[in-house]
């Protein structure tokens, strides 16, 4: 990681750093309380999924996409 950072800091390359991440409205609760023999559930729906993708430099250049598509490495290369 140092010699690509020391490569972009004399601009023989760009590099970015990259990430990504998803919103939903799918209920998600991992835990919780209840008293003992008591049944809780949360009743959810399946919902659209907005996958986001951005690269960032650190000269704050940035790049990014968001789809409803599964971000794959052939959607990284479109």
């Amino acid at each position: 990681m140092q010699e690509l950072e020391s490569l972009d800091s004399k601009g023989k390359i760009e590099l970015y750093y990259a990430d990504e991440s998803h919103v939903c409205t799918d209920g998600y609760v991992p835990y919780g309380w209840q008293f003992k023999n008591e049944n809780i559930y949360i009743p959810s729906e399946k919902t659209t999924r907005l996958n986001i993708f951005g690269m960032i430099t650190r000269r704050n250049q940035y790049k990014g996409f968001t789809t409803q598509e599964s971000i794959n490495a052939d959607r990284l290369v479109d």
